[in-house]
């Protein structure tokens, strides 16, 4: 490949990549996917951005009310965070994100993990 293809291809493969995070915040705007993402990326956020810990009472309120949209009841998951702290590392990078947009960008990064692998998965099959 020549050098202006290559670059051609890096800027086709960015701006496909971007167009995805768009459509796709634009279609879950109304409708998240789903609340382990949420908790996460609360914690990171709590944890990086405001130097609160991502285990105390205060995150956890947080958590249940962008969940529930009120405290949780106490027989109902209680949405705490309750992973390692260094789990939180991979998230560092969405934690300066708005949460539409921070889903948006896990689920194109996701969807592009599961074409990459199996696309490298069955390298023979490339036509």
């Amino acid at each position: 490949m020549k050098p202006w293809q290559v670059i051609l291809l890096g800027i086709l493969i960015i701006a496909l990549v971007l167009g995805l995070v768009v459509v796709i915040h634009a279609s879950i705007q109304k409708l998240p996917f789903g609340a382990d993402f949420y908790t996460f990326w609360l914690a990171a956020r709590a944890a990086f951005l405001q130097h609160l810990d991502p285990y105390s009472a205060d995150v956890t309120r947080l958590s249940q009310l962008g969940i529930y949209g009120r405290p949780a009841l106490p027989q109902e998951d209680q949405v705490a965070f309750a992973y390692p702290i260094y789990s939180l590392f991979i998230l560092l990078p969405f934690a300066w994100m708005e949460y539409p947009w921070a889903e948006s960008a896990w689920l194109v990064i996701h969807i592009l993990i599961l074409v990459s692998t199996i696309y490298l998965a069955f390298p023979k099959e490339k036509t």
